[in-house]
């Protein structure tokens, strides 16, 4: 008797190994799956959209060095107007920042392209010391949202506008008309 009770109770503390495989694999593919889409597809195309190439020390390339590579011989009427794009604008790519009040245990990754005014903002990219002192400011901005606001949607709209009123009066004038994230990840 005491036989099959012991029995009866393997039996019933088994369980089957197989239903925790889909879990698991859902688990690992779908993140796996988001990054690659956005990393692949879809930051490209916002990239494409916005008329830039980036190199892979993460400034920006000239367009006309891209479409030589690409073998396209023949000008088009737009060039222009993208090289002013380009002159206009700052990719600042991969920038981590720790979350406040998290003791250096949560992170966030941002990217962001700021786009400025012309001729003006194409003088101040030139300048190593204002895009340090761009760069500085965005990290000090960026560091003072805590894990409960970087959550909500806003918050993305109101770093911006804090980014470009902070960069202005920096750089001692109006520069920088706006700023677009193209990644915002809290980790």
């Amino acid at each position: 008797m005491a036989d099959k009770a012991s029995e009866n109770e393997k039996e019933e503390t088994k369980k089957p190994a197989g239903s925790m495989l889909p879990i698991i694999i859902m688990l690992v593919a779908m993140p796996l799956t988001a990054w690659l889409a956005t990393q692949h597809i879809i930051v490209p195309q916002i990239k494409k959209n916005l008329g830039l190439e980036t190199r892979d020390d993460g400034k920006n390339a000239d367009h006309e060095s891209s479409s030589h590579e690409a073998g396209e011989g023949k000008e088009d009427p737009d060039d222009k107007g993208e090289e002013t794009s380009a002159a206009n604008t700052e990719l600042v790519e991969k920038v981590r920042v720790n979350v406040k009040n998290t003791n250096g245990s949560r992170f966030l990754y941002v990217s962001y392209l700021i786009k400025g005014k012309m001729p003006e903002f194409a003088k101040i990219k030139k300048s190593q010391e204002k895009m340090a002192m761009i760069r500085d400011t965005a990290l000090g901005l960026l560091m003072s949202f805590d894990i409960a606001e970087l959550g909500q949607i806003e918050t993305k709209n109101r770093a911006g506008a804090m980014m470009i009123s902070a960069f202005n009066d920096d750089l001692g004038g109006d520069y920088v008309e706006e700023i677009f994230f193209t990644e915002w990840t809290v980790q």
